[in-house]
């Protein structure tokens, strides 16, 4: 029997979750006639007469293997509680050769997203092995998309010829949308995903998913190099995801990123830079294109300034206008990759701007004084 907290119901059997309502869509988030539980774990069996199958390497004459997807079960709720940051539900599960199955599940008060932890500990085998978490979103007519390292991909548009159609690797993000909704995941421990179906070794030419389904592929013994042959003990795998109700690759970017890259968190001592700072929240730079991304501020790596760079993730050519309420410009230069200065940017009034193309990567080079300092007379 479902059990509901604020928002969602879980599904104890499978250690899974049975509904996900999106309040702000007024719409259900799960596809419940899928053959998956939402979130539930998946241990595939099968192929073992490898190397005389296609899940071995691509070729038109092997054929695929018979593969068996055997869900968790035997499930129960270990705990269920409200916590000063939100509802916190523990499952517990287990399947073939994954005696343990522990699931917690977090939906924070102040965000739209579910944090999803799993830990699970798994036997070694040697027999052919595969496993994944299913996340069947309820998304008709779906298309998908993923993160890459400077922009993002169409499965559909985008592959090159002869490319993976099984399988790929989102750098930030992996969505599912049509006009009315979008669904992301952002896979922060297991890279690797498949969209519509787990990989079955049918080498297709081109992608025409099965279903709306990401399934976040952990693990497999399929090939004889970068997989060890066993695979077992404690493994950690995380998730974030959130909904919208429309496709959007610059939000789904920084939402990626704040997922895999948190703000860490550091005490201010009383100063009068910190008594500038208002009491709740402070914004100390403000970017001011919605399409932009701040990938790194960081120390340079020889000591003079700090280093930005900057990743234009919509697709569109636009000036990027760079301003602090707290620091004051005092120069700043483009740079490559390894922070050597190129040219040196002019700067407007209080604020830097300068152009981007579409899905560029920008390093800049910032001599920087805050401004309580410079509104009093110090200089460095």
């Amino acid at each position: 029997m479902a059990r509901c907290p604020s928002g969602y119901c879980v599904d104890p059997a499978s250690g899974a979750i049975a509904s996900i309502f999106d309040k702000q869509l007024g719409r259900e988030l799960v596809e419940t006639n899928s053959s998956y539980k939402f979130g539930s774990y998946l241990y595939v069996t099968g192929g073992d007469d490898y190397p005389s199958n296609s899940l071995y390497r691509f070729g038109a004459g092997l054929k695929p293997p018979a593969l068996a997807p055997h869900t968790a079960s035997s499930g129960h709720v270990a705990t269920a509680k409200e916590t000063p940051i939100g509802t916190v539900v523990q499952l517990t599960s287990s399947a073939p050769n994954t005696p343990s199955i522990q699931t917690e599940i977090l939906l924070p008060n102040s965000e739209k997203q579910i944090l999803i932890t799993y830990r699970i500990h798994k036997e070694r085998v040697l027999s052919r092995e595969s496993a994944y978490i299913a996340f069947p979103f309820a998304v008709s007519n779906p298309q998908f998309a993923y993160g890459s390292q400077t922009g993002w991909i169409s499965p559909a548009k985008d592959e090159l010829a002869g490319g993976s159609r099984e399988w790929y690797l989102p750098a930030t993000w992996a969505s599912v949308f049509n006009p009315q909704v979008t669904a992301t995941l952002i896979p922060l421990d297991a890279p690797l995903v498949a969209f519509g179906d787990i990989v079955r070794a049918n080498w297709p030419a081109d992608f025409r998913p099965q279903s709306s389904t990401v399934f976040s592929w952990l693990m497999n013994n399929y090939w004889g190099t970068n997989f060890p042959a066993w695979q077992g003990g404690d493994f950690t795998f995380r998730y974030a995801l959130t909904s919208g109700v429309r496709f959007d690759p610059s939000a789904q970017t920084r939402f990626g990123w704040n997922a895999l890259t948190p703000l860490e968190r550091d005490d201010v001592s009383a100063s009068k830079e910190a008594s500038a700072l208002p009491e709740q929240q402070a914004s100390l730079l403000d970017i001011g294109t919605p399409g932009i991304t701040l990938l790194t501020w960081k120390a340079a790596e020889d000591g003079d300034g700090a280093i930005l760079r900057l990743q234009e993730s919509a697709g569109n050519a636009s000036d990027v206008r760079i301003s602090s309420k707290f620091l004051s410009f005092e120069h700043s230069w483009l740079c490559n990759a390894l922070e050597d200065n190129q040219s040196e940017l002019k700067q407007e009034g209080d604020a830097l701007t300068l152009p981007i193309q579409p899905f560029q990567v920008l390093t800049i080079r910032v001599r920087t004084q805050p401004r309580i300092e410079r509104e009093n007379g110090i200089s460095r």
